[in-house]
């Protein structure tokens, strides 16, 4: 009986390692041009530790700003469940945005961009949208801007962008301290 006992605990905390290592961070953003109203949506997926995974960007051409941050949920959210993820914690630094998709079900919304992030979403074994301050999630920001000035269509990185290493290894500082809050 003990031995199953045993067994048992082992099983639960194999399972629970699984699952918290398949766990993957998305911060998006999204930028619009003043002048002109051109947007760009980018964003990053990362491990649990913060590391890389892969970024993404997409020229958008005119839309609103909360548009914009839609779309980079969007698209984050397609790269994230093409790559195998089923576990992703999604963090914007727009209140509206998180409002907007946590205060909706997928056919009251009518907003179309976000009638398709909860379809996607009802995929996901297990997800968490969370507003996060611009300050903590500075290398999106960054990047976002970058996207506007490229104005291509939909593409994925591997490797992050030399200039980024600074914003990378700051915001990776705060993403543990964020990681131990959304989970205690």
């Amino acid at each position: 009986m003990r031995e199953e006992l045993i067994r048992l605990v082992y099983l639960v905390f194999y399972i629970w390692a699984q699952v918290n290592q398949e766990r993957v961070f998305l911060n998006t953003d999204g930028a619009v041009q003043l002048d002109t109203g051109l947007a760009a949506a980018r964003g990053i997926v990362r491990d649990k530790k913060g590391n890389w995974i892969a970024d993404f960007h997409r020229f958008i051409g005119k839309c609103s700003v909360f548009d914009a941050k839609i779309w980079g949920i969007l698209d984050g959210l397609k790269l994230v469940q093409r790559r195998g993820h089923d576990q992703v914690i999604i963090l914007s630094d727009c209140l509206e945005v998180v409002k907007a998709i946590i205060g909706s079900s997928s056919t009251s919304s009518n907003s179309a961009l976000v009638r398709r992030i909860h379809t996607i979403l009802s995929q996901e074994t297990q997800w968490i949208l969370r507003f996060i301050p611009r300050e903590q999630i500075q290398v999106v920001d960054c990047l976002a801007k970058q996207a506007l000035i490229e104005k291509a269509n939909m593409q994925v990185f591997d490797v992050p962008p030399k200039w980024s290493h600074g914003f990378i290894d700051r915001d990776k500082l705060m993403s543990d301290t964020l990681t131990q809050s959304l989970f205690l």
